[in-house]
C-alpha cells in the first residue's frame, strides 16, 4: 500500500516480485499482512450507540454498524470506546489471536453470553488482529475509515523485503524502489507520483535561532537544516506507525517517527535536535578531538578518534556524523524547537566510523552506499511539513545549506553500436531512448542518429561510463527476453583426467572408511630421509635375495636438494610420505586417543640428465590407538588398532576398487621399520603394489611415536600400479542373482604352519569356480591335537548354482575336487 502512493501497482504481488528479481533487485521475502489469520469476516465498523451492561459495571454495551442493515450490539470491557468511533468489527466464525491468554493461540469467534447477554461480535485490540502486542483498548481506525468495508481490503497488504547488494543504495527507499517498479511496469501505464514539495514557513527567520557551522567540508559535502517551532511530542498517527512496523521499526514518538518515515521514503536519513539542549544553539560539523567521548541515543559512550566526524554545539558533541544521535540532545516529551539535520556525509567516513564504534544503523546502512546529494534539503522540507501538520509545529523561515562545491550532474554519450557489442542484439537509437527515460535519465540525442548524450539523476551513484547505460538498457528490456547467441566455433571435447579421477575415487573410499586425509608439504629434512634409509646396502642386498623385499623409497637414487631452502626443515623434495604422516601422527596423538590418516600425492626422485625429476603417486596411511571409543561397554577403548586394522582398510579399498585377485605374502623388510611377523606384501593380480604392517617399537620411538602396548600400523601403496591395473580391468561384467537356494559347509584343513591361509583361499576360490558363492576363513588353530609344525584352517564355504538345486552327490563332488587339489598344491588334508 505505501508503494501504491508513488506508483499505481497493476501486478500481483508475486509478479512484481519477479520483475525485480530479474532486473537485479534480488527479493528475499514476501510476507503477507496479516501472516497468519486471514481476517475472513471481520470488517470497518463505526460504533453509533454506547450503552452500560445491565448486569456488570465494567462491561458496555456497543451498537457497531458494519454496512448491513441491521447493526449488532456485543459486550465488550474497552475503555476507550466512544460512539462515532471506527473500529475493526469481527462476526461469528473469525479467526482471532487469544488476547486473554499468554500464548495468545488463535481462536475461532462464537456466539457467548456474557451476564445474560448475548454477544455475537466482537470489537478488536491490536493484538487479536495481529497486528501488535496491543491490547490495552479497542484499535481505533481513521475517521475516513469506509464503514462495512472488509478489514483485510482496508488494512490487508504485501511487504516485499529486498536482498540489495551495495551499488542499489539508490532502492534503500519507498520512492527509490518506486522508481524501478515504473519502469518495469511502463507498459501497464504506471509513472511515479512523487509527494508534493511545498514548505507552509510562517515563523520568524531561524538565523536568528540557530548558527551551523561545517569546519570539515571534506567528509560532509553538504549540510541542510530547518527549524520547526512549538513541536507537540507524542504518538504519530496510526498509518504512520502502521508502516514503521510493517517496515521494521518500532515507533517511537511523533518527532522521531517522521525523521524515520521520511528517511524510508527517500533514503535521506534525517536527525532532529532539540534546539534547547544545543549549547549556545549552535550546530558545529567537525572532527573529534583527542579523548573526546559521545554518549549515543542507545545510552552507551563511545571513545572517538580524530578522524570522526561530529555534529556538536559551542561545548559538547551531540551525534556521530552519519551513524548516532548524542543522548543529550534527543527528543523528549519536553522538547518543542526542533532542528531537522539533513546532510550529505562522505560514505567512507561514516563506514570506517560506524566499524570503528561496532555501530550498524539505518543511517549508516545508507550513508555507506552514498545518498542523494541533491535530496538533502527536499527530505527536510518534507520532515517540517510533517511536523506542521501531524505535531502542530510551526515551521521557521530560512534555511541552512551549506554546499560550497556543488555535484555537477555526469554526463556520458551512449553510441548504439556499443549496446550491440556489449548485450549481442541490436537495437535502435529510439529503443535505446525510451528505456533510458523509463528510468528518468535526461537524453539528448545529436544528429548523427546514432550515439544520444545521457543526464545520469543525482542520484544515480552507480551509473558512471557507457556500460553501466548499457546495463541499464539490458534491465530494462529484460535479460530473459535477450536472445540466446552460441558460440562462433563448437566448445572443444572434453578429456576426461582418469588420474584424477582415480584419485578422487581413492579419496571418497578412504574416507568412507574411517580416515581422514592430509595434505602435506612437498618437501622434508634430510633427517627424514636418513631415518627412512638407515639400513647399510649390505642388509639391502642380502634381504633382496628373500622373496617379496620392501623398502619405503628408491634409495638408488639421491633426494633432490633446494638450491636455497627456506630450512632445514625444508630442504629436499619428498622420497616417501611416511616420514609427512609420522610427524602427523606424533602432532594429532597429543590431542586425541585415536588416529587414522591417509595421504595420496607425488614423490620425487632424480632423473638422472632430466631436468624434471620422476613424480610418482604414493597412497599412505597409518593408525594409531584404540579400536574402539571410550564408552560403558569399553572404558578403555578397547584394543589397540594394529596390523589386521591396517589390512582390513586396505582390503576394503581395493574391494571397492573393484579387485578380484588380492592376496597378502610373507615380505622381506629392508628398512628396519617394520616389524617382523606383523607385515605384509600387498599383491593384486600377482604384482606387488605395496605393504601393510605394523611399525617396529625401536623405528617407533625414533619417530617420537608410541611405543607397546600402543601399536603404530600403517600401509603404503603405488597409487600408480592401483590406476594402471584399473585401467587394465576386463570392463565390469554383472551376473545375475540366483534364485536356487545355497547350501554351507565348513571344511577344515591341516596344512604346513608355513603355509598362507591367503593360499588356501585362492585355491579353494579357483577351484569351486562359478559355483562358489563364497568362502570364508573363521578359525586358525595351531596344539594338540594338531601334529608340531602343522595348523588347522577352517572355511565356511557356500554353494549355489544358477541352473538348478544342487544335489547332494554334487556338493560332494565339489568339495571332493577341492580337497584334492589343495592335497596336491599345498599337500593339505582334512582334519578328523
Amino acid at each position: 500500500r505505501w508503494l501504491g502512493d508513488y506508483v499505481p501497482l497493476k501486478v500481483t504481488p508475486e509478479e512484481l516480485a519477479r520483475r525485480l528479481a530479474t532486473a537485479g533487485l534480488a527479493v528475499e521475502e514476501i510476507r503477507r499482512f496479516p501472516a497468519e489469520l486471514d481476517w475472513d469476516k471481520v470488517y470497518v465498523g463505526q460504533v453509533v450507540k454506547l450503552d452500560r451492561h445491565p448486569d456488570a459495571d465494567r462491561l458496555i454495551l456497543a451498537t457497531v454498524n458494519y454496512g448491513q442493515p441491521q447493526p449488532l450490539t456485543v459486550v465488550t470491557g474497552a475503555p476507550n470506546l466512544h460512539e462515532g468511533a471506527k473500529v475493526p468489527f469481527a462476526m461469528s466464525g473469525a479467526q482471532l489471536y487469544n488476547g486473554h491468554s499468554e500464548a495468545h493461540e488463535i481462536t475461532v469467534l462464537r456466539p457467548t453470553k456474557m451476564r445474560g447477554i448475548m454477544s455475537e461480535g466482537m470489537v478488536c485490540s491490536e493484538l487479536e488482529l495481529g497486528i501488535s502486542d496491543e491490547h490495552e483498548g479497542i484499535m481505533l481506525l481513521p475517521d475516513d475509515a469506509p464503514v462495512g468495508v472488509p478489514l483485510l481490503d482496508y488494512l490487508g497488504d504485501y511487504v516485499i523485503e529486498l536482498e540489495l547488494t551495495p551499488n542499489l543504495g539508490r532502492a534503500l527507499s519507498a520512492i527509490g524502489t518506486a522508481r524501478e517498479v515504473a519502469a518495469l511496469t511502463w507498459e501497464e501505464g504506471a509513472r511515479v507520483h512523487y509527494p508534493e514539495d511545498v514548505l507552509h514557513a510562517s515563523g520568524p527567520d531561524m538565523a536568528n535561532d540557530v548558527t551551523v557551522t561545517a569546519e570539515d567540508v571534506d567528509l560532509c559535502p553538504r549540510y541542510s537544516g530547518l527549524l520547526v517551532r512549538g513541536v507537540k511530542v507524542g504518538p504519530s498517527p496510526a498509518w504512520m506507525q502502521e508502516r514503521l512496523l510493517k517496515a521494521g521499526m518500532r515507533p517511537i514518538n511523533n518527532v522521531v517517527d517522521i525523521s524515520n518515515y521520511v528517511m524510508l521514503e527517500w533514503g535521506q536519513p534525517l536527525h532532529t535536535f532539540d534546539l534547547q539542549k544545543c549549547v549556545g544553539k549552535q550546530i558545529i560539523v567537525r572532527r573529534a578531538r583527542p579523548g573526546e567521548t559521545v554518549e549515543g541515543i542507545d545510552h552507551t559512550i563511545y571513545k572517538l578518534d580524530e578522524q570522526m566526524l561530529l555534529i556538536c554545539d559551542a561545548e559538547k558533541p551531540i551525534g556521530i556524523a552519519g551513524v548516532m544521535g548524542g543522548a543529550n540532545s534527543e527528543i523528549d516529551e519536553s522538547s518543542h524547537d526542533i532542528f531537522i539535520e539533513s546532510a550529505h556525509f562522505a560514505p567512507l567516513s561514516v563506514r570506517r566510523t560506524a566499524r570503528r564504534l561496532g555501530l550498524h544503523t539505518e543511517a549508516s546502512h545508507r550513508f555507506e552506499r552514498t545518498v542523494d546529494p541533491a535530496g538533502t534539503l527536499r527530505a527536510a522540507r518534507r520532515c517540517a511539513e510533517f511536523l506542521r501538520e501531524v505535531a502542530s509545529g510551526e515551521i521557521a523561515n530560512g534555511e541552512v545549506d551549506i554546499y560550497p562545491n556543488p555535484q555537477l550532474l555526469k554526463q556520458i554519450t551512449l553510441i548504439t553500436r556499443e549496446v550491440a557489442r556489449l548485450v549481442g542484439m541490436e537495437f535502435s537509437l529510439t529503443a535505446i531512448m525510451d528505456l533510458l527515460a523509463r528510468l528518468e535519465f535526461g537524453l539528448e540525442p545529436p544528429a548523427d542518429g546514432q550515439s544520444v548524450l545521457v543526464t545520469v539523476p543525482s542520484y544515480r551513484n552507480d551509473v558512471n561510463i557507457p556500460a553501466d547505460l548499457v546495463e541499464e538498457v539490458a534491465r530494462m528490456y529484460g535479460y530473459d527476453n535477450l536472445p540466446t547467441t552460441s558460440l562462433d566455433t563448437p566448445l572443444p571435447p572434453e578429456h576426461p583426467n582418469r588420474s584424477w579421477e582415480f584419485e578422487e575415487r581413492v579419496r571418497d573410499i578412504m574416507t568412507g572408511l574411517g580416515l581422514d586425509e592430509v595434505i602435506n608439504y612437498s618437501l622434508q629434512s634430510r633427517r627424514d630421509i636418513d631415518l627412512l634409509w638407515q639400513q647399510p646396502d649390505e642388509v639391502i642386498g642380502e634381504a633382496g635375495g628373500v622373496g617379496l623385499t620392501w623398502f619405503p623409497a628408491d634409495r638408488k637414487r639421491e633426494p633432490l636438494r633446494l638450491f636455497n631452502p627456506l630450512s632445514s626443515e625444508r630442504e629436499y623434495l619428498r622420497v616417501s610420505l611416511l616420514p609427512g604422516l609420522f610427524h602427523n601422527l606424533a602432532d594429532n596423538l597429543r590431542h586425541s586417543e585415536r588416529v587414522a590418516l591417509f595421504e595420496i600425492a607425488h614423490v620425487f626422485y632424480s632423473n638422472g640428465d632430466e631436468q624434471l625429476p620422476d613424480e610418482p603417486h604414493r597412497l599412505s596411511g597409518v593408525m594409531c590407538g584404540p579400536r574402539e571409543p571410550r564408552s560403558r561397554y569399553y572404558p578403555n577403548g578397547g584394543e589397540p588398532l594394529d596390523y589386521f586394522d591396517a589390512k582390513g582398510i586396505v582390503e576394503g579399498l581395493l574391494t571397492h576398487l573393484e579387485f578380484a585377485d588380492v592376496a597378502f605374502s610373507h615380505v622381506q623388510d629392508a628398512s628396519g621399520l617394520l616389524h617382523s611377523g606383523r607385515s605384509a606384501a600387498v599383491l593384486v593380480n600377482g604384482l606387488m603394489v605395496g605393504i601393510v604392517a605394523e611399525m617396529h617399537p625401536a623405528a617407533a620411538a625414533q619417530w617420537d611415536l608410541p611405543s607397546p602396548p600402543q601399536r603404530v600400523a600403517l600401509f603404503d601403496l603405488d597409487a600408480d600400479a592401483l590406476f594402471t591395473l584399473t585401467m587394465q580391468a576386463a570392463e565390469q561384467k554383472y551376473r545375475p542373482i540366483s534364485k536356487f537356494p545355497t547350501v554351507r559347509q565348513d571344511l577344515a584343513l591341516i596344512v604346513d604352519e608355513n603355509v598362507p591361509a591367503g593360499q588356501v583361499q585362492r585355491l579353494i576360490e579357483q577351484t569351486g569356480g562359478r559355483n562358489l558363492a563364497a568362502a570364508t576363513l573363521f578359525d586358525v588353530y595351531t596344539g594338540a591335537p594338531i601334529p608340531p609344525g602343522k595348523k588347522s584352517l577352517a572355511y565356511s564355504l557356500t554353494f549355489q548354482s544358477y541352473k538348478s538345486t544342487f544335489s547332494e552327490e554334487e556338493i560332494n563332488n565339489l568339495r571332493g575336487r577341492i580337497v584334492a587339489r589343495l592335497n596336491k598344491e599345498v599337500g593339505a588334508v582334512l582334519r578328523g
